[in-house]
């Protein structure tokens, strides 16, 4: 999620493409700025396409707020883009099992070829601009005072100005080793080419992560971030380039040192308990949460898949995707077409997902409408049901319940918070997690437990994480 001035690029990237790219260096100045923001986010790991590798996805309301309408007339110009329209293939051209995909990008070769040149150039002090042509100045406050809707918002009070949170400190030599891991590994003849691609991103993102060190003149350990609220009360981090969207990898180098804290199996806990509150007992989510781990490597082995696989692939369904290995759903994107079957007829799966449909239709249903026949959720946040099915409302009152939770951790420690995740947090210090877990049961009156580690980084942490994908 993102905004117009949330979209960060530093100038000398711009500085750079003007220097290697002819077309470029005569480009206007706003399509300087779209297109050097678009090849400084195109490593991003969440955006990984699942299919194609070395290509990346983008939401067609990303790629419209950076270019308006007019992608392809600029990219037809600058020619900076590789689009594979994988969503129209099917059995009979490109694709062999018959399966179809999102739309797929990659840069074009000679702004590859900028970036990574760009990128293995030590970093120096540069400004940062926004899509607008402003210079980012370092955050006022964490978390931005108007939400992504830019109607105003105070929800998260005090907890906005911390300074620890809009300018955390990083661990600058643990990201250097994991590049330079990250090289030698790339050494070794007999890599899979999934994980070269993976290792590749992650030696990207991080040295992007190098660069926005050097926004301040003074200090190169403080990672200016800022935060916006979505419609359902969750935090986002803006600039494109930041911690919380960095591979978890690289999260852990360049937090090493620090305390994570994240809400155990936060989803299925929420619906689980949910259901209980309105009546419904729910023996296979109660099964799994109980036995998450035990379950997660049977089904693995059972659907010839990752345990990321699968963790992914419940969530989906949680979140609403159909129990289907269909061409165009979700689990098929997740596992491919011959595991996407395996899973989408386990008996354990199929099991679970029934009770999740059944006891997300009850919350639902039980959720009161407020006076313009919206629904509000623990946040305050409310939405509209028209035109909305029953997984997008679920999703909005899991969401508003998420909040809740982040905040009423925030408000006993938001001064020794350097980074947010959805459902979690990374401190500086060891805190009191039982007196945490009581402020959640407090605001919340869901019983929610809090799973701490302290982060460090070596190679072998590296060759888990590649092994683990």
């Amino acid at each position: 999620m993102s905004n117009k001035s949330g979209i960060l690029i530093p100038k000398a990237l711009i500085e750079h493409l003007s220097s290697k790219i002819e077309k470029f260096k005569y480009a206007k100045n706003e399509d300087q700025a779209s297109i050097a923001a678009l090849v400084w986010m195109s490593s991003s790991n969440e955006r990984a396409h699942r299919k194609y590798d070395g290509y990346f996805s983008m939401h067609h309301s990303e790629l419209r707020e950076i270019f308006g309408s007019n992608l392809h007339q600029v990219n037809a110009t600058y020619n900076f883009l590789a689009i594979k329209e994988s969503w129209k293939y099917n059995s009979t051209n490109d694709l062999d099992d018959g399966e179809s995909y999102t739309k797929g990008y990659r840069l074009t070769k000679i702004y590859q070829e900028a970036l990574i040149e760009f990128l293995d150039t030590p970093p120096k002090t540069t400004k940062f601009i926004d899509l607008s042509l402003r210079n980012r100045k370092k955050p006022a406050s964490a978390i931005q005072s108007k939400d992504s809707k830019h109607v105003t918002t105070n929800r998260w009070g005090e907890i906005a100005k911390s300074r620890t949170l809009s300018m955390p400190s990083v661990n600058q030599q643990k990201i250097n080793d994991l590049i330079n891991d990250c090289i030698e590994i790339q050494k070794i003849a007999k890599i899979r080419s999934k994980h070269a691609h993976h290792i590749n991103r992650i030696r990207v993102y991080a040295k992007k992560l190098l660069w926005l060190l050097q926004q301040d003149e003074k200090s190169s350990i403080f990672l200016a971030h800022t935060y916006i609220e979505s419609p359902s009360g969750r935090l986002y981090a803006q600039g494109g380039v930041n911690l919380q969207n960095a591979p978890r990898i690289l999260r852990k180098a360049a937090l090493a040192g620090n305390y994570d804290y994240d809400i155990e199996n936060c989803h299925i806990s929420i619906i689980g308990q949910l259901a209980a509150l309105n009546g419904l007992a729910t023996p296979e989510i109660n099964h799994y949460l109980e036995n998450k781990n035990k379950m997660r490597k049977e089904i693995a082995t059972e659907t010839d898949s990752s345990i990321k696989q699968v963790k992914e692939g419940i969530l989906a369904l949680l979140y609403g995707a159909p129990l289907s290995s269909g061409c165009k759903t979700s689990i098929s994107e997740i596992f491919g077409r011959s595991a996407a079957q395996k899973f989408t007829s386990n008996t354990k799966i199929k099991s679970l997902y029934r009770e999740i449909s059944q006891a997300r239709e009850l919350i639902v249903n039980s959720h009161v409408e407020n006076r313009q026949g919206g629904i509000v959720n623990m946040f305050g946040k409310s939405i509209s049901k028209k035109n909305l099915d029953t997984p997008k409302i679920f999703a909005h009152i899991q969401q508003g319940i998420e909040a809740t939770a982040l905040r009423a951790c925030l408000r006993r420690c938001h001064d020794k918070v350097l980074l947010l995740q959805h459902d979690g947090f990374t401190s500086i210090e060891r805190l009191n997690k039982f007196s945490l877990e009581s402020s959640i049961l407090q605001d919340t009156k869901i019983y929610l437990t809090l799973e701490e580690s302290k982060l460090s980084y070596s190679r072998d942490d590296l060759e888990i994480y590649l092994n683990q994908l």
